[in-house]
């Protein structure tokens, strides 16, 4: 069902509401309503149904010359409520499908299926996946990239650390270096590390 219709008007002045997927909703009595709804059923448009209303039962005459148009599925319902009860009451129906109907779930599913695009799906996703995260995981993510970059500024921290004991040692003068390798080969031979101010 795609739109709701109150007819109040003759067949003739609302012959625009007998569109696919239309609810026509008129008195019982409005046998030229009835037939007007017939008529489009057998020209190939899928109304959604007809709601009579008052309580009113077309008599058996108008319901054989509708024979054709009801074998083709049209269906028909009267309620005893008046039009406009009628029409309020259809208002506040919710569209949502509950979640035991299992029946019309499918239904949908299947409606769905049907009349996808699937050229049009295709394209859309060859075009490339937009990543979205949650909250927790975009924070859990942050976190990360933060242990990262900290992980890096301490090795350059050291890099430039022992940039500057090496520049030190070159720029010392030459006893100085001499000695200071001479440690260091001493350190070596007993298995020790030389001392951390060791030019």
């Amino acid at each position: 069902m795609l739109s709701t219709s109150l007819c109040a008007r003759s067949a003739t002045n609302a012959l625009h509401i007998f569109k696919p997927g239309s609810l026509v909703v008129a008195s019982g009595d409005r046998d030229d309503v009835v037939l007007a709804s017939a008529l489009a059923t057998m020209n190939g448009t899928q109304l959604a149904g007809v709601l009579l209303t008052n309580g009113f039962i077309p008599n058996e005459n108008m319901i054989e010359m509708c024979r054709p148009a009801l074998k083709t599925g049209l269906p028909v319902l009267v309620v005893e409520t008046d039009s406009l009860t009628t029409a309020q009451n259809l208002s506040q129906l919710s569209s949502e499908i509950p979640m035991d109907d299992f029946e019309r779930a499918e239904q949908v599913a299947r409606y769905v299926a049907a009349h996808m695009d699937l050229d049009w799906l295709k394209s859309k996703l060859s075009h490339g996946y937009t990543r979205r995260l949650s909250p927790s995981a975009f924070r859990y993510q942050l976190v990360k990239l933060a242990q990262q970059v900290k992980k890096a500024c301490g090795t350059a921290r050291r890099g430039r650390a022992a940039h500057r004991r090496g520049r030190d040692y070159l720029s010392a003068p030459r006893h100085c270096r001499l000695c200071a390798a001479r440690e260091a080969r001493r350190y070596r031979e007993r298995g020790a590390q030389p001392r951390a101010d060791t030019p």
